[in-house]
């Protein structure tokens, strides 16, 4: 099933928990896809479309699958990918690590790590272009629910000297990934290194609708998040 927005309203109703203080990362995946009642996505490139399509229809086990899909990536040129991404030996990614190594800084150096999901995604990363700034590292979550425990410790140890970890969305707090990814990202960090790191939220403020209506008020949300999202880190 495909849907447009209010992803929140599916992954309240997904049965995996977090409450394991990170002991959830230890589980195979065969396990999270039979003790989970549905499966909920964002892809945010054309190549792991397709392999998220194929993998359902090879799984041997039937799980709902919720896309969130936004008709802007089915025509937004930077989300297309080349042939060699669905040839042999290619597969659905749950988590993508920084796209582009070169434009910034070894991960040792890396001060600050973003999570999002979506076509946020390129918003973020035009912005990080535009103000020069290589000491930020852009990931993706492609598969929200069940929450990819494994490929996200590995990234959050990959970057284990990033000061500050922040979930990037262009929904209003209260909507969105957020209330589903906080806790299960801050179980891992608890596990991890003490809590010593801190999830922080870049987006627009909780609010009723899921957009203003005014494309002049939507523009100068959409620039203040960014804006707070790829600015220097301030921590020590």
């Amino acid at each position: 099933m495909c849907i447009r927005d209010r992803i929140e309203r599916f992954l309240e109703l997904l049965d995996d928990n977090y409450i394991d203080e990170g002991k959830a990362a230890k589980k195979s995946r065969e396990f999270m896809i039979l003790h989970t009642n549905m499966q909920v996505v964002n892809c945010s490139f054309a190549a792991n479309y397709f392999h998220l399509l194929r993998r359902q229809m090879k799984r041997t086990v039937r799980k709902p699958l919720v896309v969130a899909a936004p008709k802007k990536l089915l025509r937004f040129k930077p989300a297309t990918s080349a042939l060699s991404d669905f040839a042999e030996g290619t597969k659905f990614l749950k988590v993508v690590d920084e796209a582009y190594p070169d434009e910034v800084v070894e991960a040792a150096k890396i001060r600050k790590l973003v999570l999002c999901s979506g076509q946020v995604y390129y918003d973020l990363l035009e912005r990080r272009r535009n103000d020069h700034r290589k000491d930020i590292a852009i990931a993706r979550l492609e598969q929200i629910g069940p929450f990819p425990y494994v490929q996200v410790q590995e990234l959050l140890s990959r970057y284990a000297h990033a000061k500050e970890i922040v979930w990037c969305q262009e929904e209003p707090m209260n909507q969105g990934g957020w209330s589903y990814v906080r806790p299960r990202l801050q179980s891992l960090l608890r596990v991890m290194d003490g809590n010593k790191r801190v999830v922080q939220f870049r987006g627009r403020n909780a609010n009723a609708s899921t957009a203003s209506g005014f494309s002049s008020i939507n523009s100068d949300e959409v620039n203040d998040f960014l804006s707070r999202t790829i600015s220097p880190c301030t921590l020590r």
